[in-house]
């Protein structure tokens, strides 16, 4: 009898154990984020409300950091998500090393991760936080025999500021960090007022930006590129958008959201897709030796989906690859030199040119000119502004043009407003011309009723 009994109480003690543990289980994966083993976006919310209350009540200061991995939709779209996983543990891991124990740092999902600070005596902590973590991830990572380069952008913020209100709080630490991130990455910036104004409207081009895509309410313009005799020899392809709610949107205003929220490889990808159909028409009015230029950013460089679509676009004949030209910043392509190079090798092979961007103000280095297979200079209009004004600026127009004819390099010179500018760029050997002197960007129907005109 006692024996029974004496089992019966080891199974149930076992059986209470199991329960225990699966219990434990059960919570650990409620509160915990499984890939990095952080608090997650609830256990977050939770923590973050005890520390609010217990700071109001304290009357003491709480600050919160905003984090966000600069460029990690790069790393998963090139390397795939197994890696961009890992990259975010190790990432994770870095942080964690670097916050004081009383800190909690947890993951809000995705690349975002925000730090809770309690008992903040000097805002100057924060910073002093916020400074290491930048230093620590804005660099080349040597991961799984990758080098792969990425930063932090990080937003701060003060409970006080927003009354201890939980929402509040962390929209203004997000709203610092999207700021740090427009101002360049890898930086910390702190929350205050005015930003709050310009990321409304910023948040209403973004929303915006994704239903422009689903309705097609972008179109394309044609910015005319002419020689010496002033004919067109080709375009540069320029995005316009038409907002129903926001009316026009400049280009300057939506092209660095559209970057930010990780939506420019879509934009580019409708480009590329709209240009399948009205190449062909420019062609046949202009010639077939007429180029037509289209804009490729970083991000694009990083987007194998759209690389692979432009490629086969080139392959199955939809892009007429001999009438194109891909225009690159110095600065996109030394930042991403052996993607870009490899999909550069594959655009050539296809007949489709190479133009190197605002050339003059990046690195600029012959050292790194002669590795590049470049068939265009444009000279950056900063420079053709100033002719006429600035002799330094004369003086640097006519060392690259010296300089890109050497190399057997074209050059275009963009932005030219005045026969004074286009007199000297000619006298100085430059080959083409793009700017207001000779046409404004306007629509596909409008350039082919130039085109017509032209041939009465």
């Amino acid at each position: 009898m006692m024996g029974n009994i004496q089992a019966e109480s080891e199974a149930n003690q076992q059986k209470n154990a199991l329960l225990e543990k699966q219990q434990s289980q059960m919570e650990r994966l409620a509160n915990f984020d499984a890939l990095t083993g952080l608090p997650n976006r609830q256990f977050l919310m939770k923590i973050l409300s005890s520390e609010l209350t217990k700071a109001r009540t304290n009357r003491s200061e709480l600050g919160l950091l905003f984090v966000d991995i600069d460029g990690f939709k790069s790393i998963n779209d090139s390397f795939g998500h197994d890696t961009g996983d890992k990259f975010l543990l190790h990432i994770s891991v870095i942080m964690s090393k670097l916050l004081d124990e009383a800190y909690t740092l947890g993951r809000l999902g995705g690349d975002e991760f925000i730090i809770i600070a309690p008992d903040i005596g000097d805002p100057k902590t924060l910073e002093d936080m916020a400074a290491k973590l930048v230093v620590a991830v804005s660099r080349t990572h040597n991961f799984n025999t990758l080098r792969l380069d990425s930063g932090v952008s990080v937003g701060l913020a003060l409970a006080s500021d927003c009354n201890y209100e939980l929402s509040s709080l962390i929209t203004n630490a997000d709203v610092a960090m999207y700021k740090a991130k427009g101002s360049g990455k890898a930086r910390f910036m702190w929350f205050n007022e005015e930003m709050l104004a310009d990321t409304k409207r910023k948040v209403l081009i973004s929303t915006r930006l994704s239903s422009a895509l689903e309705n097609d309410a972008f179109y394309l313009a044609y910015q005319a590129k002419v020689d010496a005799e002033q004919n067109i020899i080709g375009f540069e392809t320029l995005l316009r958008w038409h907002d129903d709610v926001l009316g026009h949107v400049s280009p300057a205003e939506f092209i660095p959201i559209a970057e930010q929220t990780d939506k420019i490889s879509l934009i580019s990808m409708w480009i590329i897709k709209r240009l399948e159909i009205e190449a062909p028409r420019l062609i046949k009015s202009f010639g077939s030796q007429i180029i037509i230029s289209i804009n490729l950013s970083p991000q694009d460089l990083n987007s194998e989906k759209l690389t692979q679509f432009i490629l086969k676009g080139m392959r199955e004949n939809k892009l007429p690859a001999k009438n194109l030209e891909i225009e690159i910043t110095e600065t996109a392509y030394m930042n991403n030199f052996n993607v870009a190079n490899s999909f550069f090798e594959s655009i050539k092979h296809y007949g489709c040119q190479l133009a190197l961007d605002d050339f003059g103000t990046g690195y600029s280095s012959l050292s790194y000119l002669t590795k590049f297979d470049i068939d265009t200079l444009k000279i950056d209009r900063s420079f053709v502004n100033n002719i006429g004004i600035s002799e330094q600026s004369e003086l640097i127009t006519k060392t690259i043009i010296k300089m890109a004819k050497s190399l057997n390099f074209s050059v275009c010179a963009e932005g030219v407003e005045t026969r004074e500018q286009a007199t000297f760029l000619l006298q100085n050997g430059c080959h083409a011309l793009q700017g207001f002197l000779y046409s404004k960007p306007i629509p596909l129907e409008d350039v082919l009723a130039t085109s017509r005109r032209r041939a009465l």
